[in-house]
């Protein structure tokens, strides 16, 4: 059982499990900070429609350190989204290929051939 996992390791099939896995993290993390980012912004209209300067002040710097934690997250999303894209498409041309080259199956693929048509 260990050998077989060994082996996966090895051929690093678990990179774009791991990638997968980290951009749906990364996508709730990035959803509950837009639904915190939601309620910093009702609370900063209260504070403001309340005439309450200390309080504005205080949620404005909430506002600005939650977008400073976003900025990050976001930009860590944006590079799994394109690591797991190279890594697919990678993966996909590699699968092609090795089924065109499989049994010599190029031979089998003959534009001119006119009987099977």
């Amino acid at each position: 059982s260990f050998f077989m996992y060994r082996r996966q390791l090895q051929s690093r099939r678990w990179v774009p499990w791991m990638s997968l896995g980290g951009i749906v993290t990364v996508l709730l993390v990035i959803n509950l900070l837009n639904t915190a980012i939601g309620y910093i912004a009702r609370d900063l209209t209260n504070a403001l429609v309340a005439r309450d300067a200390d309080k504005a002040y205080h949620v404005l710097e909430v506002y600005g350190a939650c977008f400073i934690l976003a900025l990050p997250i976001r930009s860590l999303q944006y590079f799994a989204t394109c690591k797991l894209a190279i890594l697919w498409r990678q993966w996909l041309s590699t699968r092609f290929v090795e089924a065109y080259m499989r049994n010599k199956a190029y031979y089998c693929v003959n534009p001119n051939d006119e009987e099977h048509t």
